[in-house]
């Protein structure tokens, strides 16, 4: 991709194959690292580590991943929930989500969480008059003001 593009450094691409003749198509590129991070993290390859390694030309052996499933935890709860669980193809929420991760660090999920909150966004955030109206209301008809 570099030598195409001229591009060095993170990009996030995401890809899928054709079902017709098999052929990758890219569907979009990002710079900067993805959400499942953590996922490649569990199958043995820590890219930002590697990044670091790279960026100050320090030679370093291939990776030894592994093959495996990697569901974000929304997914997977849902799969547990939904109308996957008789079927048996639930993924393991240890093994093939990043919960354990979110549970050795709960601070961070914690502060991304009340990031996330309408009262949050409204004191850190600017947003123009008919937003800040909107989210004033809801706040107000969620704690019954």
């Amino acid at each position: 991709m570099g030598r195409i593009t001229g591009w060095s450094g993170v990009a996030h691409i995401d890809m899928r194959q054709s079902d017709d003749d098999g052929q990758l198509r890219i569907l979009e590129v990002n710079a900067r690292y993805w959400t499942s991070l953590l996922g490649s993290l569990m199958m043995g390859v820590n890219f930002p580590h590697l990044a670091c390694f790279a960026a100050l030309d320090v030679p370093f052996p291939a990776p030894n991943y592994s093959h495996s499933h990697y569901y974000e935890l929304g997914t997977a709860l849902r799969r547990h929930l939904g109308r996957h669980r008789s079927r048996g193809d639930r993924p393991h929420l240890l093994n093939e989500t990043a919960l354990r991760y979110k549970l050795t660090d709960p601070l961070a999920e914690t502060v991304h969480a009340v990031r996330e909150t309408h009262l949050w966004k409204l004191l850190h955030l600017r947003v123009n008059a008919e937003e800040r109206a909107r989210m004033v209301k809801t706040l107000k008809r969620t704690l019954r003001i």
